[in-house]
């Protein structure tokens, strides 16, 4: 799985943000430049059409920055794309997911065409906790685009297995 995008994580009562990537099962790389709540960012993630293997991910903090990096996966699949709001895992399981309010999203493509209701095998997930209550939950999507909202039931035993 080749992916990039923003990590939101709290170092004691102190908000870190940050851009980064990952070919995984290889660990997350940061792209080292600060990302503030707020930020308009776009993110991409391009296979090279003659080498499936080979891949351009960018991340860009519009008008602040821009980076970009080449990375290899041997046997990528191409099999999917995910445009996501997400709770970050570590060794021990799913972390528990930050009041993120809303998440707006735009220009969500794939294969150079906007998503819409109607894209073939589109699939809307809400995320949800152990407990079934949903965490987050995702608007309708039109022209490419939607939204995101953070569930305040996360309140009550937030955060993914083993957290209860």
């Amino acid at each position: 799985m080749e992916q990039t995008g923003t990590l939101a994580e709290c170092n004691g009562t102190t908000a870190e943000y940050y851009g980064w990537y990952e070919m995984y099962p290889d660990p997350m790389y940061t792209f080292g430049r600060t990302v503030s709540p707020g930020d308009v960012l776009t993110a991409t993630v391009v296979s090279d059409g003659t080498d499936t293997d080979t891949f351009t991910l960018t991340l860009s903090d519009v008008g602040k920055w821009t980076d970009r990096t080449m990375q290899t996966l041997a046997g990528a699949e191409l099999g999917s794309a995910e445009v996501i709001t997400e709770a970050p895992s570590s060794g021990v399981g799913v972390l528990p997911l930050a009041d993120f309010g809303v998440a707006d999203y735009s220009e969500a493509m794939v294969n150079d065409g906007l998503l819409t209701s109607s894209t073939s095998g589109i699939e809307s997930i809400t995320m949800v906790n152990s407990r079934g209550q949903a965490e987050s939950t995702p608007s309708a999507i039109s022209d490419g685009a939607f939204s995101d909202t953070w569930s305040a039931t996360s309140r009550h035993g937030r955060g993914g297995p083993g957290f209860f």
